[in-house]
């Protein structure tokens, strides 16, 4: 998950988020702070999906849709603010990681600089 040669993908970009339990204020700034990372690396104003109120262990609709729009070729970059919003379980959320680069897509987490502004 790293940052160099983000340019280079110019198709739109998605977020993911997640949070458990349900925090809709929590989900929007950290929402907000990823738009603006997002276009920090020219990435365009990415799509957002969220899972607000989903355990990892439960069906998340938002990262299934996520998941077949990257399968379709409509998101090349995902932005997280880390891997532990695919699942609390470090493998599950590795395996998650894996899943969508497998799929052509970047995956890219937040930088340390950027996790001061709100998520």
């Amino acid at each position: 998950m790293d940052v160099e040669n983000v340019v280079q993908y110019p198709q739109n970009s998605a977020i993911y988020l997640r949070c458990y339990p349900a925090d809709a204020c929590y989900l929007i700034e950290c929402s907000i702070t990823l738009s603006e990372y997002a276009k920090s690396l020219r990435l365009g104003d990415p799509t957002v999906f969220m899972d607000n109120g989903r355990r990892s262990c439960e069906p998340r609709f938002a990262l299934e849709s996520l998941l077949y729009a990257v399968e379709c070729g409509l998101y090349r970059t995902v932005i997280i603010p880390g891997p532990f919003v695919f699942s609390v379980r470090d493998r599950e959320a590795m395996e998650c990681v894996r899943r969508l680069e497998s799929l052509g897509c970047r995956v890219l987490q937040l930088s340390r600089e950027w996790t001061r502004s709100g998520c």
